[in-house]
């Protein structure tokens, strides 16, 4: 009989060791979230008082019950489930080094802590008193906070500095999508062009809601100049005035959103319009007829000064002779040009 007492004790001790602060077995019968969860409490709970606040209305629970739930809903075997504590997990402070995680992947969810206004909601942790106490009070209409040059203090008519050098999750190398040729597109390091405006690609957002990994492609007039219809697919542009599509001989009117062009690509070097090909003409540097854009020497190239940039894939023909002569753009000719040796009027 003792050694029947004895079992007994061993085998409550057992039970009882092995219900007090474990996780409850995990139902096998019910087969969603919310049917599981819901059979003890709200999918997300009521939205009680939390200190001063409300639960927020969240169905995502792992974001603060990450020692708890897995980011499919299911408890965590041997995990901290009705413990008799209200188990939260918090990230790390500051959150992730240069905000280059998780809090840029979807800045949505901060909110459901933090609160829409980013004050401190439920959390009492507010994300706009970190930002401001190293000098990003701005951050949520900075845009260059989250990609770009980061700079405090920048406006909207800095634009360009918003276009990646870093990516929204610290991407810095242009053969990577998030980088790409974005400073070469606003004349950031760019001998070919002075660039173009953001809205020539796609819509500049206003606000943070476009924070869902996406963006909203929408060429502009200089990109559809000529009646076309540009596009974007499998990591290239096409059908652009900017790359040659209405001009001849380009070898590369598509190019890789990752790579590079140069002189040739979007149109012959030299074009193959009109007397371009003559070869007296081939023979001449490309600033005896451009001299506002083009280098004088024999190679083909882009003067490294902004006025010249800017008279580059501007949406126009820029004549401008550096010898004695006359060039009339409506009439496609030119009259009394020293290089002809004898006066009088040549068509184009």
């Amino acid at each position: 009989m003792r050694s029947i007492g004895v079992a007994a004790l061993a085998l409550a001790a057992a039970v009882l060791g092995s219900g007090c602060n474990d996780a409850r077995p995990v139902e096998t019968g019910a087969v969603t979230a919310a049917d599981r969860c819901s059979a003890c409490h709200g999918f997300p709970p009521p939205p009680f008082v939390m200190g001063g606040q409300t639960h927020p209305a969240s169905t995502s629970c792992s974001l603060c019950h990450a020692d708890t739930v897995d980011p499919g809903g299911n408890l965590i075997p041997g995990g901290p489930h009705l413990n008799g504590k209200v188990d939260v997990t918090s990230h790390p402070m500051p959150y992730v080094a240069d905000h280059t995680g998780p809090a840029l992947a979807d800045l949505n969810a901060c909110t459901l802590c933090h609160g829409t206004d980013y004050a401190g909601g439920a959390s009492g942790v507010s994300c706009n008193a970190c930002h401001s106490s190293f000098g990003f009070a701005d951050w949520r209409t900075n845009c260059t906070f989250c990609h770009g040059t980061r700079t405090p203090g920048w406006t909207a008519s800095s634009l360009p500095l918003a276009a990646p050098p870093r990516g929204a999750h610290g991407e810095t190398l242009p053969s990577q999508p998030q980088v790409g040729a974005h400073r070469k597109h606003v004349g950031i390091g760019s001998t070919i062009s002075d660039g173009v405006a953001c809205t020539e690609c796609h819509t500049v957002p206003a606000d943070l809601a476009h924070l869902d990994g996406r963006v909203t492609l929408t060429f502009g007039a200089l990109a559809q100049q000529g009646g076309l219809l540009p596009g974007y697919a499998a990591g290239s542009c096409s059908a652009t005035y900017c790359h040659g599509t209405t001009l001849v001989g380009g070898a590369n009117t598509t190019p890789s959103w990752t790579g590079t062009v140069s002189c040739g690509d979007c149109h012959g070097s030299p074009p193959l319009t009109g007397q371009h090909g003559f070869s007296v003409h081939v023979a001449q540097p490309c600033s005896r007829c451009h001299a506002q854009v083009a280098t004088a020497t024999a190679l083909p190239g882009i003067q490294d000064l902004p006025a010249a940039r800017a008279l580059h894939v501007n949406g126009q023909k820029d004549v401008s002779l550096s010898v004695a002569g006359t060039w009339d753009g409506t009439a496609k000719t030119c009259s009394n040009v020293a290089c002809h040796g004898t006066p009088g009027v040549r068509n184009w």
